[in-house]
């Protein structure tokens, strides 16, 4: 039996080949999150040493029930969980070597479960030395012709 090729399914990456693919892989939740964040500074090289937290709600990290997945447990309460072991690691690696193959890319994640229902935020640090006008420009043009990655500056309270 023949192995079926898959293309991994992040448009912003990927765009092209997802149009021509019989079998899409779908990208883990963080995992996405965590790219659209770095692969506009993995295509201008800028990536070395990333430090990434993440935190979801209780929708997120996993899908069978756990002592800590129920509402009890979460009401008032946040957790790190699969520190620096997280599964999305090598496909998230993978895919920033995809356009930053040149240099070694040192990814620390630590994720964590939130004490609410939805959604994700992700916070990653890196080191550079350009302006903060120059890097807005570069996640402008990597974005520009990307439908589904909306781009902001505001500051929302």
């Amino acid at each position: 039996m023949a192995r079926r090729q898959f293309i991994y399914g992040l448009p912003e990456l990927n765009k092209e080949q997802i149009r021509a693919a019989n079998n899409i892989a779908n990208p883990g939740c963080f995992a996405t999150g965590i790219q659209l964040g770095l692969l506009p500074l993995a295509k201008a090289g800028l990536l070395e040493d990333i430090h990434t937290t993440g935190i979801t709600g209780s929708t997120g990290a996993g899908q069978g029930l756990t002592a800590t997945s129920h509402f009890s447990w979460r009401a008032n309460n946040i957790q790190a969980y699969k520190t620096l072991t997280h599964q999305h690691l090598g496909e998230i690696g993978e895919s920033l070597k995809q356009l930053q193959s040149k240099r070694n890319i040192d990814l620390s994640f630590i994720p964590w479960r939130g004490d609410f229902a939805r959604g994700i935020f992700i916070s990653s640090q890196i080191t550079c030395d350009w302006k903060i006008e120059k890097l807005v420009q570069l996640y402008e043009d990597f974005y520009a012709d990307q439908p589904f990655t909306h781009l902001s500056q505001e500051i929302i309270f």
